[in-house]
């Protein structure tokens, strides 16, 4: 199900210089709409792009925002959510006027990453941009994956490019392989739609425990994050074990309320 809604709950960027009511207070409509806990700095990572994912351990699902344009470097680049056949499905797309949001299943990782470019090749090649796929914590296994190299697709979603000129030839060219990929989670789709649509905060929740019977079952959402041994808890790998720390800094004070 390819579907981005758009919204006008918010009408500034992701992060704003609002200090005495603080830089995502703006965004409290939001995570209200959601039906989440508004996080709080310290449970939140920050993204390269100026933006913030919000991981929640009880769903096995992450929370993406994103700016629609970085700007803070000299030359300002659009960003764009990848749609490709190796790259992971959104459940949910919401469109504001200054940023998007994705809520996206959680995944497994790649545990055999070492000296394998072929993803970061795929993508060049196809869309002229490899995205983060040389970033070994962002790459996965799709849902139907067997394990291997072949079944691998890209975690974290999100591009900054100044030429998409060949990703959105990409997409026109590949539209029914595109639709074909995504129908994986479509079921769980068409319950973010309408309930992002509804007034009734109960079918958000319906979403939400949808998700969280979907990760008890290991089908199609996994908590990755969490899985002892993968590469982001290893102890390498400290910045991204820093967001694992705050995915359960945000549990706990979840369980609390």
């Amino acid at each position: 199900m390819l579907v981005e809604m758009f919204s006008d709950l918010v009408d500034k960027q992701v992060f704003t210089f609002d200090r005495e009511n603080g830089y995502m207070s703006h965004l409290l409509p939001v995570f209200d709409k959601l039906g989440l806990m508004m996080p709080t700095q310290d449970e939140i990572h920050h993204t390269r792009e100026g933006g913030l994912l919000l991981l929640l351990n009880e769903y096995g699902c992450a929370v993406r925002l994103y700016n629609h344009v970085k700007t803070n470097g000299r030359v300002p680049a659009n960003t764009y959510h990848v749609y490709h056949t190796r790259s992971l499905p959104y459940l949910g797309a919401v469109r504001f006027p200054e940023f998007s949001m994705l809520v996206m299943p959680g995944a497994k990782l790649y545990d055999h990453y070492d000296d394998d470019e072929s993803l970061s090749q795929l993508f060049e090649a196809d869309i002229n941009h490899m995205g983060d796929a040389l970033v070994k914590q962002n790459i996965g296994y799709l849902p139907k994956g067997q394990g291997d190299a072949q079944t691998t697709c890209l975690i974290d979603t999100v591009i900054e490019t100044r030429i998409p000129e060949r990703y959105f030839e990409y997409m026109a060219n590949n539209a029914e392989a595109l639709a074909e990929h995504y129908a994986v989670y479509e079921d769980l789709q068409q319950a973010f739609h309408q309930a992002w649509l509804s007034d009734d905060p109960e079918q958000m929740q319906k979403f939400w425990a949808a998700c969280k019977q979907e990760l008890q079952s290991g089908n199609r959402i996994t908590a990755g994050w969490l899985e002892e041994g993968n590469v982001v808890l290893d102890d390498a790998n400290k910045d991204k074990k820093g967001f694992v720390a705050k995915a359960c800094t945000y549990h706990q004070r979840s369980l609390s309320l």
